[in-house]
């Protein structure tokens, strides 16, 4: 119908603020079911990036707005300490995490390899806020497994054994947050003095030992920090700022938290609303809508909540709004599925999970997509579902069901991050179906000869993958020059382009434009050295060069086109010297 009647004026949301002129009511707020998806005048095809700023998704690995994406990470790679670290309790003294936790009495959360206590009487431990020690009440422990665990040594014999992403503090011109993985001899961490202040020991040895192991964590609410080892240092509980939530180029972004562990949805609850929104300049939480659904909350919400967030992503849409949900993790919604299913005495699928679970997926992630929506305006819902294999076991139904489903598949190494590669996303098990529908608008808007660098930076990849099975068996030593310049550049890709530091003010956020000018750099790079090697220059001269030496610090400077043009004419005059132009 028309609006016969329009009315000004402030009102609550169950009154009627329009009028039409068939005689229905229209109300401010809307009520919609879930489960089914909005309608829209017509389906438009994916053909704009959603620029999140990492190279690796960007330039290799794509996902348009109105896009599926999966991410997997296994349980229990979170942020925790070894059952043998001693917590600094207020009333007890010296504690061992596991101690505290055979002890602990409360409600008793299990959810596969994890079990969370909510502490009926929390614990008061010893917590670092801004420089000084105060005291904190902790209110949740955790106990789950990880595959690697991190060992680092201090001067003043401090012995640390924390997951390669729990945070610690290090000590600089300030004291700033970092992932233990990303520590290396020679850097202080924060530890207390006796004036209750912090003082700082400098770290002799780090390194990273591969196996399962059970961890432990505790939840302290506001500070997220705890004091504790076997000599006192501050150990973080948190979780790093989800860089896509941040960074990707959506107007709007819903974050669906469904079964996740209590410290885990509090640390989001109170992080984001201190971000800033790099685009607008406002807080990040303008643009945020959080769904909080625990693993101890009721099993029926677990499964809604899922739907739920869908639902306001395509409210949102509706308007007119490019919209980016994140759900993690689609796993335990699926766990949710397969607990409501057995109440209901179905007959069970492959491992327990409903006959309908890949149905059910594929309801959820047909509803993202590029539209034009009923009032003629355009918008987009891109979905990332955050996959948790237990065990990292990607044959179980949950994992497979998704890849038949989504078009873009980043794959996390924990190779990778042993070797403190980051992002870890493996480049040679990641894919993306939008590649190709992507080439025009990255023509169009970055550069014509971005669809041929990428194909060249995934060749060099492959081409060295394939060549380090024969070094380790004869030595790089002993392959021609021209394949000892392959495996250079490539490794020039990964330290130079792939990586990116999270924590670095300028390489945090990369733009497609400043993507393209650092791979042309690595491919002209290339090219000479190529002509160099034609001309029987040894390959370690061509890589000793001081132009490939400042190339790897581009990346950091603040003034980066400027560097880059010096660094890239002293890159030819350095090939004139030898010859190749």
């Amino acid at each position: 119908g028309k609006v016969a009647q329009l009315k000004e004026g402030t009102f609550k949301v169950d009154e009627v603020v329009v009028q039409l002129d068939n005689g229905e009511q229209v109300k401010l707020v809307q009520t919609w079911p879930v489960r089914r998806a909005r309608p829209v005048r017509e389906r438009l095809m994916p053909t704009i990036p959603l620029v999140t700023g990492q190279r690796v998704l960007d330039f290799l690995f794509p996902i348009a707005k109105g896009g599926t994406a999966a991410i997997p990470g296994g349980f229990g790679t979170g942020k925790c300490v070894t059952g043998d670290t001693f917590v600094q309790t207020v009333e007890g003294g010296r504690r061992r995490i596991k101690d505290l936790f055979t002890e602990a009495k409360g409600t008793i959360t299990q959810n596969s390899n994890e079990t969370t206590i909510r502490l009926s009487e929390p614990i008061e431990v010893f917590s670092l806020e801004g420089v000084r020690v105060t005291t904190r009440m902790a209110t949740h422990l955790y106990r789950g497994l990880t595959e690697g665990l991190v060992a680092i040594r201090t001067k003043n014999r401090r012995h640390l054994s924390v997951t390669p992403v729990h945070k610690l503090f290090r000590v600089r011109d300030r004291v700033e947050e970092v992932p233990a993985i990303l520590l290396k001899p020679g850097d202080s961490i924060a530890i207390p003095d006796v004036t209750e202040g912090l003082a700082s020991d400098r770290i002799l040895e780090a390194s990273y030992h591969p196996g399962a192991s059970l961890v432990y964590d505790l939840t302290v609410p506001g500070s997220h920090n705890f004091l504790g080892g076997n000599l006192p240092t501050f150990l973080h509980n948190t979780v790093t700022e989800q860089q896509l939530s941040k960074w990707c180029d959506a107007q709007v972004v819903i974050y669906i938290g469904c079964g996740e562990r209590g410290n885990e949805m509090t640390e989001v609850l109170s992080t984001f609303p201190t971000l800033i929104d790099p685009y607008t300049g406002a807080p990040l939480m303008e643009r945020m809508s959080l769904i909080a659904n625990t693993s101890n909350m009721p099993v029926a919400a677990r499964e809604a909540s899922v739907y739920t967030g869908m639902t306001l992503a395509e409210y949102y849409r509706d308007m007119g709004y490019n919209v980016a949900l994140m759900a993690d993790s689609t796993s335990r919604w699926a766990e949710a599925m397969r607990e409501i299913s057995s109440r209901l005495e179905e007959m069970p699928g492959e491992e327990g999970f409903p006959a309908y679970l890949s149905a059910r997926l594929s309801e959820f992630y047909e509803r993202a997509g590029r539209a034009k929506t009923l009032s003629g305006l355009e918008g987009s819902v891109s979905v990332v579902g955050a996959v948790s294999p237990s065990g990292g076991d990607f044959s179980e139904p949950v994992t497979q069901g998704t890849l038949r489903i989504v078009k873009v598949f980043w794959a996390l190494d924990t190779a990778l991050r042993a070797r403190r590669h980051f992002p870890a996303i493996n480049w040679l098990q990641s894919y993306s179906l939008y590649t190709q529908i992507l080439e025009d608008w990255f023509r169009k808007n970055v550069n014509e000869e971005w669809p041929r660098l990428r194909s060249w930076t995934q060749r060099t990849l492959q081409e060295e993958a394939e060549l380090e099975e024969i070094v380790r068996l004869v030595g790089a030593d002993a392959l021609p020059p021209d394949q000892q310049l392959t495996l250079e550049v490539a490794r020039m890709i990964r330290e130079i382009f792939l990586q990116q530091n999270a924590y670095h003010a300028v390489d945090t956020f990369c733009p497609p434009e400043r993507q393209f000018k650092l791979i042309s750099a690595i491919k002209k790079y290339s090219d000479l050295g190529q002509k160099a090697v034609k001309l029987d220059v040894p390959t370690k001269d061509v890589a000793s060069l001081k132009s490939r030496e400042l190339l790897t610090r581009v990346k950091y400077e603040s003034e980066f086109d400027k560097e880059l043009t010096n660094t890239l004419t002293q890159m030819d005059e350095e090939f004139k010297k030898l010859g190749a132009t």
